[in-house]
């Protein structure tokens, strides 16, 4: 794919309440292991009344990545829209220790699709 229809569908994501990952040659998408934000610094938007398609595409155009990721952070009172570029990594403890490095407030468990909070230490 490329970054517009990355953007596109990430775009349709986010105005649709879904959080998810996507792949960018649509392939499958891994069942087990974990989602780490922060390859590159996040696409934030406050509302998503100002979320635009030609910024998201410019971002994507310029952060390459095997996975985009699309999540609310519903702990927030503003609700902020986060689209990241992902890893995806095998091991917890790694995946853990990776999210905090980057400064992560979580990553997500696809096996038991849940998040593990990384900045406040539970899961």
């Amino acid at each position: 794919m490329n970054a517009y229809t990355i953007a596109e569908q990430l775009y349709s994501m986010a105005k649709n309440g879904e959080d998810g990952t996507i792949r960018i040659d649509g392939g499958t998408l891994p069942q087990t292991g974990y989602y780490v934000g922060g390859e590159a610094p996040s696409f934030i938007v406050d509302s998503l009344d100002n979320l635009d398609r030609g910024e998201l595409g410019w971002w994507v155009g310029n952060n390459s990545a095997t996975y985009y990721g699309v999540w609310v952070d519903s702990a927030s009172t503003e609700r902020k829209v986060y689209i990241d570029a992902v890893t995806h990594m095998n091991t917890k403890a790694v995946a853990v220790l990776l999210g905090k490095s980057r400064g992560e407030l979580a990553i997500w468990d696809i096996a038991n699709m849940r998040e593990i909070d990384v900045c406040r230490n539970k899961d």
